[in-house]
């Protein structure tokens, strides 16, 4: 099933997995949630042209591959717009204090995020 769930290409894909394993052993747990959402926020990243994103309860970096398609003037708009909860650092990872408390706030965080920057 791991397998399954790293070959999916999109959304779509990880949507139609879910529903078979909830048909094949019921409800999922947090930890299987996660993965699907983790899972699907790679894909979005990929596209993106974004390495890594790291985020905690408190605070996050995304960092940004040479191969970004995300516009570097919505960056430093969306920091100069929030300097109290965005910043640059190393020239291609951006910061960001936001506090969560679970992993479902943390994942809505970074689509908020990502939404920002790339639209």
């Amino acid at each position: 099933m791991y397998k399954r769930i790293a070959s999916v290409k999109n959304s779509a894909d990880m949507r139609e997995l879910q529903v078979e394993m909830i048909d094949r052993f019921g409800l999922l747990p947090d930890q299987v949630k996660n993965l699907c959402q983790q899972t699907v926020l790679r894909i979005s990243l990929e596209t993106f042209g974004i390495d890594r994103v790291d985020m905690n309860n408190r605070f996050g970096t995304i960092d940004f591959g040479r191969k970004t398609v995300v516009d570097p003037i919505k960056i430093v708009q969306l920091v100069q717009a929030e300097p109290h909860r965005y910043t640059l650092a190393k020239g291609t990872q951006l910061k960001f204090t936001i506090e969560t408390e679970t992993a479902d706030q943390r994942f809505a965080t970074i689509e908020q995020i990502l939404a920002k920057i790339t639209q």
